[in-house]
């Protein structure tokens, strides 16, 4: 107004007479605002898978689960169940998602910002890379005929589902472990073993500590996926967002025509400085074009430009019909070292539609002729309140959540008992932690109600297994010797695990051996005695 000249911050790049980046007032504030809103809700949802454990929490624990319409949507067709208050949120993503085009992707979605700082730290030159867009497209025609068809795995690559079981399952017992060796590092030095003891209590009240260091099963298959996840970076930045995440693809097909979008205006000289800025590839013709359904709101576009041409405006329908008429009479313009093919190449077509549910069909046969579903998987022990088997492997999104809130570490992912299709559901082993009498929170915290909230009463009675005695390795039985904690352990009431009284001579010695066996209709399958047995190695009771 003054007549002053607007400072501007510039970055010189490898390419010596290239300027990229034009940070200018405005442009860089919505850039910071969209960053700082990253964090924070980073940081929200680390803070409630922290929570999970208290059931005071429940109702906002699982609220990120709920966001996500793929599992939801998919659950329902896959399931033909229909539970309207689980796909409210989901629904409402997607119904802002034709306003504001994939801002979920760029703003709220955790995976997605774990990628954005992954970016940041990988120290690798990532070269510019065309990754197809349509890949996605097509795996999301894949999981959606795989639900048609009544196998409904979508929870295995929904990326909420992804960052919560990552989180919870792989990286909160890592920092667990980290924590716990520094602390009793701090008891052998004399002058801060005090200091150690205190922050071990600091951290155990706030819940950013456990007990008792937890453990997985399965845990590499977690690992492999998210560390393959971040590692795409080396190839390009938010690889996974581009080109594979079906999420991002369901919303992008609500995002086709967003009324938010990003407008150019007759200024622009074409330098394509957007274009090669772009991290999700949705800029092409020189800046000129916008895929909008790539596109994830991060305003990088606005400061990249040094004729600041590049605006976010509301739909203007003259602005568009101008638009198209220019781009009419313009040819594709190249990226250098790039050739037109490789910008344009990427279209969605019906034929690769029909590829993807091909793929899904033909994926069924080998998800379901598994010969572990004619007989069920004897050690597959699924948390009480469970739903029917059949129906449960198709209800469950394998989020983690029911493994992270169990305060015994009985819950695990499996890996493929029962079948392929089995990956990361839930199961008990009472060898690793035994299903606590007391506790229902499992069935509190389900997003999906793959297990039912029971009360404690009810639960108290709910039967997930049946406790069987070896007596080749029972020590009453083999050794000729008392032991009986398995009865001790019992916590039903009128104590489901009995015993006879049987007299044997010991060294010349007449000697009253209690020999434990099992009331079938008491027991509720619960593995404490297991989890207990002294017996070494294979337990001499186990739950099946």
């Amino acid at each position: 107004a003054c007549g002053r000249p607007v400072p501007v911050k510039i970055r010189i790049t490898h390419h010596a007479s290239r300027i990229t980046h034009y940070e200018h007032g405005g442009n860089i504030l919505l850039k910071r605002i969209r960053r700082v809103t990253q964090i924070i809700v980073l940081i929200i949802f680390i803070y409630l898978i922290i929570e999970t454990a208290d059931p005071l929490t429940k109702e906002h624990t699982e609220i990120f689960l709920r966001l996500s319409p793929l599992s939801n949507i998919l659950t329902v067709i896959g399931t033909r169940h229909f539970v309207f208050e689980h796909m409210v949120p989901g629904i409402i993503v997607l119904i802002i998602s034709l306003f504001l085009g994939r801002f979920f992707c760029g703003w709220i979605c955790p995976l997605g910002t774990t990628i954005d700082i992954a970016d940041k730290l990988i120290p690798f030159v990532r070269g510019r890379s065309m990754p197809d867009h349509k890949w996605k497209y097509m795996l999301l025609t894949a999981l959606l005929t795989l639900s048609l068809l009544g196998v409904s795995v979508s929870g295995i690559l929904d990326p909420l589902c992804i960052a919560q079981r990552s989180y919870a399952l792989l990286i909160y017992p890592f920092v667990n472990l980290i924590i716990r060796n520094f602390i009793e590092i701090l008891y052998y030095i004399p002058f801060v073993k005090d200091a150690g003891r205190e922050i071990y209590d600091f951290l155990l009240n706030r819940k950013l500590l456990t007990t008792e260091q937890v453990f997985y099963t399965g845990h590499l298959f977690i690992y492999c996926l998210f560390a393959g996840i971040l590692l795409l970076s080396l190839k390009s930045r938010r690889y996974w967002c581009k080109s594979l995440c079906p999420l991002g693809a369901m919303i992008g097909v609500f995002s086709w025509f967003p009324l938010y979008r990003r407008y150019v205006s007759d200024k622009c000289n074409k330098c394509a400085q957007c274009q090669i800025d772009c991290k999700m590839n949705a800029i092409e013709n020189a800046g000129k074009k916008t895929l909008y359904h790539e596109c994830i709101g991060c305003f990088d576009c606005l400061y990249s430009c040094p004729e600041k041409a590049v605006s976010f405006n509301f739909f203007n329908i003259l602005n568009i019909l101008k638009k198209k008429k220019e781009e009419s009479h313009e040819e594709p313009q190249d990226l250098p070292g790039k050739t037109t093919k490789s910008l344009y190449g990427r279209r969605i077509t019906r034929r690769d539609i029909i590829k993807g549910a091909a793929a899904g069909a033909v994926a069924v046969p080998v998800l379901r002729l598994d010969p572990l579903r004619k007989c069920e998987y004897p050690f597959l022990l699924r948390p009480p309140g469970s739903i029917e088997e059949k129906l449960f492997k198709d209800t469950c999104i394998r989020c983690g959540t029911c493994m992270k809130v169990c305060p015994t570490n009985a819950i695990q992912p499996s890996v493929f008992e029962a079948g392929i299709d089995n990956l990361w559901t839930p199961k008990i082993v009472p060898r690793i932690g035994y299903c606590s009498y007391e506790c229902n929170l499992c069935g509190q915290i389900c997003p999906t109600n793959a297990i039912k909230h029971l009360e404690i009463k009810e639960k108290q009675k709910t039967q997930i297994g049946l406790a069987c005695i070896n007596r080749n390795r029972c020590i009453p039985y083999t050794r000729d010797d008392n032991c009986m904690v398995c009865e001790e352990m019992c916590p039903v009431p009128d104590k489901a695990i009995k015993y006879t009284v049987k007299k044997v001579m010991v060294n010349g010695f007449e000697k009253e051996i209690k020999q434990p066996y099992i009331d079938p209709e008491l027991c509720i399958g619960c593995g404490i005695c297991e989890n207990k047995c002294p017996v070494r190695g294979m337990p001499a009771i186990y739950v099946t």
